[in-house]
Order: C-alpha cells, then structure tokens, then sequence
C-alpha cells in the first residue's frame, strides 16, 4: 500500500478516514493493557504500507496525537506494533518527523539516519494551539532554518525569504482563526491545533511545506459566510455552471477560496493566506499549491491554472501543500 494523496488519492483517503473513525469510535482501544496487545480490539497494520508522503504521515500524526490526548479528557498510552516488520523508508518517515516522539516510543525504535540527508533537510512535526505566540516563535524559527539551508544563508535573498515565510505564518494563523468555529457540530471536541511539517533541499533550492488542521474545513465554512464582492461575484458564477451546490463540488469551492479576500468570516483580510501561497508561485521559477478539504481537492500550478478533483472519504480537515523553486540565480 502506498500512502500519498498526490499518487494514490482514493486509498490514502480510506485509510486515513478509517484510521480517523477507529480512533474516535473508542481511544480505549490504544491503551496498553495489562494483558498484552492481543487485548487491543483493532489497530491498523504499518507493515502492510509500502511508502508514505510527508503530507499523509503529517494527518496520521494529528490524529495520533488527538487520540493522545483522549476523548474522555484522559491521555491515553500510545503504541506501535511491529515496527522492526515496516518497510524501512516508512519507519525512518516517522523517525524524521517526530511521529515516534508523539506516540511516546521514541526510545523503543532505532534511530535513523537523523534530519538531513545529504542535501535535504527535514523538519519535524511542529504543532501549535491557535495563535498562541511560543508557537508561532518556534514555528518561525523552524521555517527560517530550512530557507536558510535550502539557499545556504544568501544575505541578497532575504526580502525574498522574508516575503515567504510571512505568507507561511499569515496561513497558519488564518487557520487558527478560522478552521475551528464554535457554531460548528464537530464529531468530537477538537483539540484546534494546527500541524506543520516541511523540507528543504540545497541541491533543488527547493522548499516544501505542509500544514494540516482538524476544522470545519473550507467547503463547509466558506460559502455561507461571504461578503466580499470578488467571492460573491465568483459563487454565484460558479452555482450557474453547477447548479446547486453539493459535496460533489468541493473542489470547486477550496478554488473559489483562492481568490482575494476569500475566507470563512466577513474580515476582508482573512483569506488572503493561501491566495498569497498563490501568488507567490507566481513570482518565483517553479512551484504549486495543493489543497485538500473535506471531500475536495485543488491543484493551483504556477501561472494561475487550477485543477479542482472531488475524491471522497473526507480528509478530516484541510490539508495544504505549498512546494516551490528559488531557481539557481539570486
């Protein structure tokens, strides 16, 4: 099985939703009971997966860490079966990224070949609660080693540099504002964090980074909520081609999302976060900006085209993925 929502969408989607649903059905069953693990009702088998993406092992690390946390307000113990049985670049996924650290076996399982690899650098899970400033501090932080590894610290691209990590943070606040409405009918209590992960190559001068919450997701917060003109103008063009609008068009409305001004409150400046993921694609050589929520998805290549996909389970939140290129000139 391989696990990668750009190249295997609809299984990665079955697992994740399953995983999702067992974890939330009873987070009894991660408890390690006194009588051993045969004790444990169901658990999902890690040795059966072949690969996995940075951006699916980020979702399986939230739910981790929501099941941590106990949907009865109690932590419970978390743990893995059979690690020595996983494919190796798997292991070495959840390694790299702190997925071990936030089950809590870390010292059960070898350690691999650490966060850099030759000319990529990786950065473990980051996750913060709302706008909670220590977050954002370590979050910038986090975000300023990787750019300065991918161009080896060039003083002349800082106003670049500057300008990204800004549309970086400005996202992950947005989400923090947005993602968790208390009007919303959650299955269960959101912990309303946001997770963050991403890497950075030196060879490529490449920069990837990926963000996922647990909210109301875009389809479902953005429609009823608008009064920016622009958005206004784009749903109603957008309802006449469709016709009503259902789950099915999912995709289209995370499109309309992109555009100036779009976002879940009548606050002109909330959705200007992945509409500035957007334009920053633009100005640079290469790039593209995924987004995956609730039962939709979006490609957004540099040079404005979209690519809208419906691909049910849900995701369980909103996912976004935001790769791009500095090229080899300053």
């Amino acid at each position: 099985m391989v696990l990668d929502l750009v190249q295997n969408e609809t299984a990665t989607r079955k697992f994740l939703d399953s995983m999702r649903r067992m974890l939330l059905t009873d987070s009894s069953r991660l408890n390690k009971l006194a009588n051993g693990l045969l004790n444990v009702p169901a658990y999902h088998d890690f040795a059966r997966i072949e690969a996995i993406s940075a951006s699916a092992a980020l979702v399986i690390a939230s739910q981790y860490q929501r099941a941590k946390h106990g949907l009865n307000g109690i932590d419970n113990e978390l743990f893995a079966i059979d690690v020595h049985r996983w494919n190796p670049t798997v292991r070495r996924w959840f390694d790299v990224l702190g997925i071990f650290d936030i089950l809590g076996i870390s010292g059960q399982v070898p350690n691999t070949t650490g966060r850099i690899d030759g000319h990529t650098l990786f950065l473990p899970i980051l996750s913060g609660q709302m706008a909670n400033e220590a977050d954002l501090e370590r979050l910038d932080k986090a975000l300023i080693e990787l750019a300065e590894f991918a161009t080896e610290a060039r003083a002349e691209e800082s106003d670049v540099l500057s300008a990204i990590l800004t549309d970086m943070s400005e996202g992950i606040i947005n989400v923090s504002q947005w993602a968790y409405p208390e009007e919303h009918p959650f299955e269960v209590q959101p912990l309303k964090r946001w997770w963050m992960t991403g890497h950075a190559d030196r060879s490529k001068r490449e920069l990837s980074f990926t963000l996922y919450d647990q909210g109301a997701t875009i389809p479902k917060t953005i429609p009823a909520k608008q009064s920016d003109e622009k958005f206004v103008n784009a749903f109603k063009t957008m309802v006449a081609k469709y016709g009503s609008l259902g789950m099915k068009d999912d995709g289209h409305l995370i499109a309309v999302s992109l555009n100036p001004g779009s976002s879940g409150t009548k606050e002109a400046h909330r959705g200007f976060g992945l509409q500035r993921m957007a334009e920053t694609i633009d100005a640079l050589p290469d790039g593209e900006l995924r987004i995956w929520s609730r039962y939709g998805s979006v490609l957004r290549e540099r040079g404005g085209r979209v690519v809208t996909s419906h691909c049910p389970p849900s995701i369980g939140g909103t996912l976004v993925e935001w790769r791009f290129a500095l090229g080899n000139d300053a």
